[in-house]
């Protein structure tokens, strides 16, 4: 192997790692932020039910997580006595919650959903001030946004890294090595292109 074709196997396994790391951060995060629906207790949700005037931020919580827990289906309903018929079933709404497929999250429920994680007033330890149950349910919220942003893009960007590595070790064209190489990482800023890191952060805050 070439010095050329060997930095260009150098550059995807490093790669390689990184998505595989940010794979395996997300998951850790998720399986950390499920438990906080472990606190989210009859007596903290139904005061959140009994709110009939929940301040907006709590309000935008609630409607992130319905348009999120349902898929961002044109057809949801995300006002607040739809949202409070849904949490006095609460073991059934917590269950929806526990259950969902972060891995089946579609990019249009993705772009549904963008408004609410970029606020930054929607941050549980903001949210907990006014609402144990809001600040549970946020951060359930922003770990699967997180989640989903490496977990949908790693799994896609790995193979194609693994592709071009294995053309590298069979082919001296190291001009194509190198082109298949940008290309690959082309698509990586663009399929990871956001502020992942950010949600960790804020969850974790």
């Amino acid at each position: 192997m070439t010095d050329a074709q060997l930095a260009v196997d150098i550059k995807i396994g490093l790669l390689i790692n990184e998505c595989e790391r940010v794979t395996a951060v997300a998951r850790r995060l998720v399986q950390t932020c499920n438990c906080s629906l472990q606190r989210v207790g009859d007596a903290e949700l139904d005061a959140l039910v009994k709110d009939n005037h929940p301040r907006v931020d709590v309000l935008r919580v609630v409607e992130a997580v319905q348009i999120f827990a349902q898929q961002g289906r044109p057809s949801v309903d995300v006002s607040w006595d739809c949202a409070r018929r849904d949490m006095s079933h609460k073991r059934q709404y917590l269950d929806i919650l526990r259950q969902l497929d972060r891995d089946t999250i579609s990019p249009e429920t993705m772009a549904a959903v963008e408004p609410y994680a970029s606020d930054e007033d929607l941050r549980p330890a903001k949210v907990q001030k006014y609402s144990p149950a809001g600040a549970a349910l946020c951060e359930w919220f922003l770990s699967g946004v997180y989640y989903c942003l490496p977990s949908n893009v790693c799994p896609q960007l790995i193979d194609s890294f693994l592709s071009v590595y294995k053309y590298v070790q069979a082919s001296k064209a190291v001009k194509a090595c190198e082109d298949q190489l940008e290309t690959a990482m082309e698509e990586y800023d663009r399929l990871a292109r956001g502020d992942a890191p950010a949600y960790a952060d804020i969850v974790s805050n």
